[in-house]
């Protein structure tokens, strides 16, 4: 028997990121039912499972809901990938805040 073949490996990071928005946490809310987040079904873009396990993993705890207001960048700006940016990530912290000037709030 033969072993699986091995899947082909990840390709590498790349070393900038073009971003052309941009989010600002307005209000930060802890939800302390089911029912609460049950509520807001029709706002997120969780899916059943995973809006499930985020509940069951704050068994106990408030979940915390972060409400942002997006932002799209009239000029994208590149900014320099690094390490403690990768994998997944709900949000990164940047190293130097991003230049909002007039971006356009609330633009999709």
């Amino acid at each position: 028997m033969e072993p699986a073949p091995r899947p082909p490996p990840a390709p590498p990071e790349p070393g900038e990121v073009l971003v052309s928005a941009a989010g600002v946490i307005t209000d930060i809310i802890e939800l302390r039912s089911r029912r609460q987040m049950d509520a807001l079904d029709a706002e997120h873009v969780w899916t059943p499972p995973l809006h499930r396990h985020a509940h069951s993993a704050t068994a106990g705890e408030p979940a915390v809901l972060l409400l942002v207001r997006a932002h799209r960048l009239h000029q994208p700006q590149t900014i320099t990938n690094t390490p403690a940016y990768a994998g997944c990530k709900s949000w990164v912290p940047l190293d130097q805040p991003l230049e909002m000037g007039d971006a356009l709030a609330g633009a999709g």
